[in-house]
């Protein structure tokens, strides 16, 4: 059986995201011309792909591709699914936007759907992003589409990454979600007592995570934050350097200045004098400081 994206795109019942737990339903072999992304919710299965066998449970997440041919079988009782429906033509230009660096080759040309084993925190995460999918539609309609593209975009970049070097594994969630925290401007002025705090593990396995992950020690990546700030506070306002200094949390003008040579090739009066030139590479003045967290879920109710 193939399956066409016009026929559910077409039909007002459609949901950017279903849940499916009916095994007359899985097991039926099909393919179809839209890309299928789906996470195991409950239970476990086989998940029989152009004639291959993969094992998924609670937590795989699975791109299915256009023209793959899959079903599913040894089902447990509780096995359900939250899937997405992807038009081709939105997936390829995802895959565009985040460019070559995400190498979405690695996807698209291998012979088995890929899949991806999430940790508990990374399926809570994910799961909260299908429920508030599926729970949307159902308030706003055809509104949701912002929050389809930006969940779509959002799983393939977390859950699909682009491996590092050969060997080490991809930086934990809670890692992830310290560096996070720690882009806000109160968390990095405070500097290493609010990132042990927010972190909440002990000062050695941060440390060691810091260096296997990052490469750097948590006082080099909090420097780096306070240096990303104190550049755009240089180019956007007419503040002392000074006061700049103080306010993105160094105590030492001296260290700073040599911290801010050491990154940016020049003294921060330079930076300010080559930005207000026009000269200056708009790449040195850094990411942005984050004012928000992650927006929590509701929870999917049993019928």
């Amino acid at each position: 059986m193939k399956l066409y994206i016009s026929r559910f795109l077409n039909d007002p019942t459609h949901k950017y995201a279903s849940i499916i737990q009916n095994p007359q339903q899985l097991k039926i072999r099909h393919s179809h011309d839209y890309f299928e992304l789906f996470m195991v919710n409950r239970g476990s299965a086989i998940h029989k792909a152009n004639g291959e066998a993969q094992s998924i449970s609670r937590g795989s997440i699975v791109l299915v591709r256009p023209e793959d041919s899959h079903f599913y079988e040894r089902m447990s009782p509780a096995f359900q699914i939250i899937n997405m429906l992807v038009p081709s033509l939105t997936m390829m230009s995802v895959f565009e936007y985040l460019g070559p660096s995400f190498q979405p080759e690695r996807l698209l040309d291998c012979r088995l759907p890929v899949i991806s084993n999430l940790d508990l925190d990374d399926y809570e995460h994910v799961l909260i992003q299908f429920e508030q999918l599926v729970l949307d539609n159902q308030i706003r309609g055809s509104r949701s589409d912002a929050l389809f593209r930006f969940t779509l975009i959002s799983v393939l970049f977390n859950c699909f990454p682009v491996n590092r070097a050969e060997g080490t594994s991809d930086i934990p969630s809670w890692l992830h979600g310290l560096c996070l925290e720690m882009m806000k401007e109160a968390h990095f002025v405070e500097g290493l007592p609010a990132l042990y705090r927010i972190a909440n593990k002990s000062k050695e396995h941060i440390s060691r995570s810091f260096r296997r992950y990052l490469d750097r020690t948590p006082t080099d990546f909090i420097n780096d934050l306070r240096l990303d700030a104190s550049a755009r506070k240089i180019v956007s306002t007419e503040s002392k350097i000074v006061d700049i200094c103080g306010e993105v949390g160094f105590d030492s003008v001296s260290h700073y200045y040599h911290l801010f040579l050491k990154k940016f090739g020049m003294s921060p009066k330079d930076f300010r004098n080559r930005a207000a030139s026009g000269s200056l590479d708009e790449n040195l003045i850094g990411v942005y400081p984050l004012d928000v967290g992650i927006p929590t879920g509701i929870p999917i109710e049993e019928n």
